[in-house]
């Protein structure tokens, strides 16, 4: 027999947010109905299921919070049911409580190794099964919300080890910097130190004019060195606060190509590298001037750095329906092709015969790309081990429409 509530009851309980979703699964429709009945009339949502295909497929549809699970059913047994629908959704509680006419202690262990919750025997009584329903949807609640901080806390641990991972991270490169920049400062002073020392005695020593004047022009040089080298680790800095400000304009290129290869040209007499440009046509791009040259300088820097002496280093200047392409070619060291991806990277200084003697921080190509990016640009490099390498990176083309306003403040990325 079934015991009933009152009407009362069963609106006083009705509830005024979403109902929770029950399956109800039985071959017998007048049980489904009357099970749908009480149910509807707790404030739940029921859906009915006759047999166990259909209760599969429902449960994929419909995500119920409960299952009502009628042990023999027509077409399968109710257990079978019961691992398949758990099996939908794995990571989710689902809560099955088993109806059956038979609850041998057997057939519970048999049960619970299925998955099924809870159990309620043929005839029930109305209260129990209701009340079991509640319980069970109160024990779904709470697994549902230790779940959700579970995997909350999952996340954070993944973040947390991302956030140790990248502070490890900047910790060597830190440490990689200070060693780097530690030593790039200490050779051009003690340079200074050094020959600055030597004018001061020079009533000692009795230094002539022309060699005051060498000493001199040595100091400048290595003055010159930190500067640039000063320059690099500011505009390091300004890249990773994330924010550049960029003054674009107009701005003829081949000037500025001829001045920079007019100053490099004597540093590679030096060593006899023979620093030309190739082509001469007029281009004109629209960047921050500042950025252009510095990048050009910096390339060919490293070209002459990286050159054996007696080579020869090549620039090209090439322009196209949207872009100009700057190309500086040498037939240095080259770079290994397992360091390409590397080169344009904080702090990288490849392994190759002539990196201690060319000395930097490793920042010049990092600042290179980010500044190139800021203009719009691409940069990229070609090489081949022991033969050398062109460097290109490409700049907008000047158009009318594009010259105003000229100050942009954009984003580079570190």
């Amino acid at each position: 027999m079934y015991t009933t509530h009152t009407m009362d009851s069963y609106a006083n309980s009705s509830r005024t947010s979403a109902p929770d979703r029950i399956l109800v699964v039985d071959d017998n429709e007048d049980l489904v109905e009357m099970l749908s009945a009480v149910l509807s009339l707790e404030g739940y949502d029921p859906i009915p299921a006759y047999n166990g295909n259909d209760a599969v497929e429902s449960m994929k549809v419909n995500h119920p919070q409960l299952v009502l699970l009628d042990r023999a059913l027509p077409d399968s047994d109710g257990l079978d049911v019961c691992e398949r629908m758990k099996a939908v959704d794995p990571t989710r509680f689902l809560p099955v409580i088993m109806v059956t006419a038979k609850a041998h202690r057997d057939d519970k262990l048999a049960g619970l190794a299925k998955g099924v919750d809870d159990y309620i025997t043929k005839p029930f009584d109305m209260d129990e099964l209701v009340a079991k329903v509640r319980v069970m949807l109160r024990i779904k609640t709470t697994e549902d919300k230790l779940r959700l901080r579970t995997d909350e806390l999952a996340r954070l641990h993944e973040a947390e080890k991302q956030m140790v991972a990248r502070l490890t991270e900047l910790d060597r490169l830190k440490n990689q910097f200070i060693a780097t920049a530690s030593h790039e400062l200490r050779t051009p002073l003690s340079i200074i130190k050094g020959f600055a020392n030597l004018l001061l005695r020079r009533d000692d020593f009795g230094f002539d004019r022309p060699t005051e004047e060498q000493y001199l022009h040595l100091i400048d040089s290595q003055v010159n060195a930190l500067t640039s080298l000063v320059d690099d680790m500011l505009s390091a800095s300004r890249i990773e606060s994330g924010r550049v400000r960029l003054q674009r304009e107009r701005i003829d290129l081949m000037p500025m190509v001829k001045r920079v290869l007019y100053t490099y040209a004597v540093a590679g007499a030096e060593r006899g590298i023979d620093v030309a440009i190739e082509t001469t046509e007029p281009a004109t791009v629209f960047a921050d001037p500042q950025h252009a040259e510095q990048v050009f300088v910096n390339l060919v820097s490293n070209a002459i750095k990286y050159s054996y002496d007696g080579g020869v280093v090549r620039v090209s200047v090439v322009t196209g329906p949207e872009q100009v392409t700057i190309s500086v070619r040498d037939q240095g060291v080259g770079i290994p092709p397992g360091q390409m991806e590397q080169l344009f990277t904080k702090f990288t200084r490849l392994d190759n015969p002539r990196t201690v003697e060319a000395g930097g921080t490793g920042l010049g190509l990092f600042i290179a790309r980010n500044w190139v990016e800021a203009n719009s640009g691409r940069i990229w490099a070609e090489s081949v081990e022991g033969e050398g390498s062109t460097f290109s990176f490409t700049l907008p083309r000047f158009r009318e429409e594009a010259s105003a306003p000229n100050e942009i403040a954009r984003a580079v990325a570190s």
